[in-house]
Order: C-alpha cells, then sequence, then structure tokens
C-alpha cells in the first residue's frame, strides 16, 4: 500500500528530523522514496514500504521528508 493514499505532510527540510520512529516519504537529490527514521538516523532509501523496513542505518543523513498528516488509526 502506498503511504500517498493518506493525507501528507509538507515536506520538511534536510535538517529538521522526525519526532517519531517509523517510515517516512523522503526526496533526495537521485529520486523519492521511503526511508525508516530510527530516532537518531535515517536508513537507506527504498523504492517501497516493505523495502524501507529491512535498510539499515546510511551515511546519507540529508533528506526532504514528509509524514502522514494524522493518525490512521484514529
Amino acid at each position: 500500500m502506498s503511504a500517498t493514499k493518506f493525507e501528507m505532510t509538507e515536506w520538511f527540510p534536510e535538517w529538521v528530523k522526525p519526532v517519531r520512529t517509523g517510515i517516512y516519504e523522503t526526496l533526495m537529490d537521485f529520486g523519492f522514496g521511503y526511508t525508516y527514521w530510527d530516532g537518531n538516523e535515517w536508513g537507506n532509501q527504498g523504492n517501497d514500504l516493505e523495502e524501507a523496513k529491512m535498510l539499515m542505518s546510511a551515511g546519507m543523513q540529508n533528506k526532504r521528508w514528509r509524514g502522514l498528516a494524522s493518525d490512521p488509526n484514529a
């Protein structure tokens, strides 16, 4: 399932990091994807949500990102 089926936040700049752990849509120089934020570091960017869950910490930490605008379980 694509996260874009839900209302998303605006894109945040690279220097602003997420408050919550989880998978976020990320936008880098080479394109759009999904990346796991562990609370301290970004993982490698994947092509889909499942791939993003498996890709661990990466050297590249400057990522524009956005997340869900509201809790999908609420």
